[in-house]
């Protein structure tokens, strides 16, 4: 797939080997996706590509995998083991803790028709971004806790932190996909490109934190991936903060 999509920037006359061997297709590859990106930014505006990248690359691509993975879900299981849980015990904790992932529909009714200072989007995801960052300390500063002889978080508190956890990346996934779907229909010739942009930075991202997440859990302990998730998660307080998702203020009479 590499040679057919760098097959029209090898020079004519340039043999094939050469071609490889040299910068010329690295510059011309990357001349392409700067003016592709450009193309974006002129489309939808940088606050919201920026936006996409800290809710859905670092948010629920790095801390989430996609979904269920990343570096939560990825250290999810390791914590449930540490405190001897039994097969079907984990089963249970960790369809309660995936639980939000199911709760869309309410999440998105609950935004819709209950507002907040007069905005559908930001103070949901302010709010929902706080109580996640205390939820990833919880988790991470648990190991040290108990290195120190501290008893251990009682398992319904753990998996209450990482039901807030999912929960973040959900309801942070259902409004910013809200917010762009409807950025597409204003500029809807550069939708494919915003799609390839939400879906390749999601899966690199991923891919990112699987190795790192690997390293951590067995050179430390999966605690550790919670302290180093935090920071990735908290980067949606920013744009939300700062309204680069351009919300306008409900009046009382619409609410």
């Amino acid at each position: 797939r590499l040679g057919s999509a760098v097959r029209g920037l090898r020079p004519r006359g340039m043999a094939r080997g050469r071609f490889w061997l040299s910068p010329v297709w690295i510059d011309q590859l990357m001349c392409r996706f700067s003016r592709w990106a450009l193309a974006l930014q002129k489309s939808y505006g940088s606050k919201l590509l920026f936006t996409i990248f800290c809710a859905h690359h670092l948010l629920k691509g790095f801390c989430g995998g996609s979904g269920s993975h990343g570096m939560a879900g990825s250290a999810m299981e390791f914590t449930y083991r540490s405190y001897g849980v039994s097969g079907p015990q984990l089963q249970v904790f960790m369809s309660v803790a995936l639980l939000p992932w199911s709760m869309k529909a309410i999440m998105g009714l609950m935004s819709d028709g209950f507002p907040i200072f007069g905005y559908r989007k930001a103070p949901y995801l302010i709010i929902s971004g706080l109580a996640a960052l205390v939820a990833y300390a919880m988790l991470g500063l648990e190991g040290l806790r108990r290195s120190y002889g501290g008893a251990p978080m009682p398992l319904p508190l753990v998996t209450g932190s990482f039901f807030i956890v999912f929960f973040q990346m959900a309801l942070t996934d259902l409004l910013i996909e809200g917010r762009y779907s409807e950025q597409v229909k204003l500029v809807p010739e550069r939708g494919p490109d915003l799609i390839t942009f939400v879906l390749s930075g999601m899966s690199i991202a991923a891919l990112c934190a699987t190795v790192v997440s690997g390293w951590l859990i067995d050179r430390y302990s999966s605690n550790a991936c919670y302290l180093v998730a935090l920071p990735f998660a908290g980067a949606i307080l920013w744009p939300a903060s700062c309204n680069y998702l351009q919300e306008t203020r409900v009046s009382a009479r619409c609410r």
